[in-house]
């Protein structure tokens, strides 16, 4: 999180300031209020600590007043939000999961995140951004009942429901997380995690995954077993290929490239753009060696299903 802008001003002020921000993650701090943006748009206010509609912000504004406007991340907008209705004393803190789990469970919970409390199941589309989340949910009625969802690129990967009977798994989860929406007010942690973690909790519950999906190291270990041209010692510019093509930096460093332009970039957790800005970096202070495959157009488009990492910025 950082603070990018500090200003006084009016509304007029406030409306044209709202206006100049593109693709804005964050928050504005105006007097009394907390206006929460995601991607620019208006995703949650708050005033007092509480929670409030924009308007009754706007109506208790003094005609001149502060403006504070600080950048953040996808995954910290929950926290932040929950932060600021933390400081009201009428608001309870949820803090952790029962400490009494069933066997299963162990790998699944998290056992010290704050939770935002929830109006319907579509909200949690205001905090899941791209790339993999899971999500803890907490029934109010139901206190020793756990519901866990995994969302990739804001699509349900996985679920999981856990009582004090049974647990479970799959489309039968996800109905009855659903359902409780309709019953009991609910409370949720939502967290960005690794692909490595994403796997763990399938290998604890196999059953639960909800849509097949792509396996990166699989799609990787499947086409490095094709033959491949080797070039030492060039600029990455001149190795971006015509054809749909798998270029490997370094043995962990990779590019999908076509029609001379680089598509996706991959290195450990981070998305295409900082995965490219890293490999060109790499690639300009080292000597490498490309090995270059070729791609025919059914495995160029299994690329599609990791949105996360597609260039966007050359």
């Amino acid at each position: 999180m950082k603070k990018i802008s500090s200003k006084t001003g009016d509304l007029r002020e406030l409306k044209n300031t709202v206006s100049l921000l593109q693709n804005f993650t964050g928050f504005i701090k105006i007097n009394k209020g907390v206006l929460f943006y995601k991607d620019s748009k208006l995703i949650f206010s708050i005033y007092h600590h509480k929670t409030a509609d924009v308007r009754t912000i706007l109506k208790n504004l003094p005609k001149v007043f502060s403006i504070e406007i600080y950048e953040c991340l996808d995954e910290e907008l929950g926290d932040l939000i929950q932060n600021e209705l933390n400081k009201n004393d009428e608001v309870k803190k949820v803090t952790t999961m029962s400490s009494k789990k069933p066997d299963k469970n162990n790998n699944a919970k998290n056992n010290s995140n704050n939770f935002i409390p929830l109006i319907s199941y579509s909200d949690l589309q205001k905090y899941i951004g791209m790339g993999i989340y899971v999500v803890h949910l907490k029934p109010k009625r139901y206190k020793s009942d756990d519901g866990i969802i995994v969302f990739k690129n804001g699509e349900e990967l996985s679920a999981i429901y856990i009582s004090k009977n049974k647990t479970l798994e799959g489309k039968k989860a996800l109905g009855k997380i659903k359902t409780i929406f309709a019953v009991s007010e609910v409370s949720a942690s939502i967290k960005k995690i690794s692909s490595n973690l994403f796997n763990k909790y399938l290998n604890e519950y196999p059953n639960s995954l909800l849509k097949t999906f792509v396996s990166f190291d699989e799609l990787i270990g499947k086409i490095k077993r094709k033959k491949y041209k080797l070039i030492k010692n060039d600029a990455l510019a001149n190795v971006l290929t015509k054809i749909p093509a798998l270029i490997e930096i370094d043995n962990r460093m990779y590019i999908i490239s076509n029609e001379k332009k680089p598509v996706y970039a991959f290195f450990e957790e981070y998305n295409g753009d900082k995965s490219y800005r890293y490999i060109k970096n790499f690639c300009i202070f080292n000597d490498i060696e490309f090995k270059i495959y070729p791609l025919n157009e059914d495995e160029l488009k299994l690329f599609k299903e990791f949105r996360e990492n597609k260039i966007k910025t050359i």
